[in-house]
């Protein structure tokens, strides 16, 4: 009979044993799940974080800032070709205006002859 009660209070300590050894197993796992989880989320966000600044350099260079830049090289460029198309203009109507005053000068010049 002892020997049974000795034996119910080992299969008792063992089995309480068991449940604290599983609750810790339990435990660890779940932490190492949170952490896992953990460490993916840090993950995600350092990725994030890496893909905005890659982002944010190539909209430095090849972005808004450059578009405008490109805007304003154009503009440039335009007004540039005005300016010499209108200077063209100036000296062609000049070119004319002179030819036409030396031919006038020379109409001028030549004596008349009345038949």
């Amino acid at each position: 009979m002892i020997f049974c009660l000795v034996y119910i209070c080992f299969l008792e300590f063992l089995h309480e044993v068991i449940i604290q050894v599983i609750f810790l197993h339990l435990s660890f796992l779940f932490s190492l799940f949170i952490l896992v989880s953990f460490l993916s989320v840090v993950y995600f966000l350092l990725t994030c974080d890496l893909a905005a600044a890659k982002l944010q350099l190539v909209a430095a260079e090849g972005g808004g800032s450059s578009h405008s830049r490109l805007q304003r090289c154009m503009r440039r460029a335009r007004s540039l070709q005005q300016r010499m198309q209108l200077q063209q203009q100036q000296q062609d109507s000049e070119a004319t205006s002179g030819q036409q005053q030396e031919e006038g000068q020379q109409v001028q010049e030549q004596p008349r002859y009345h038949l």
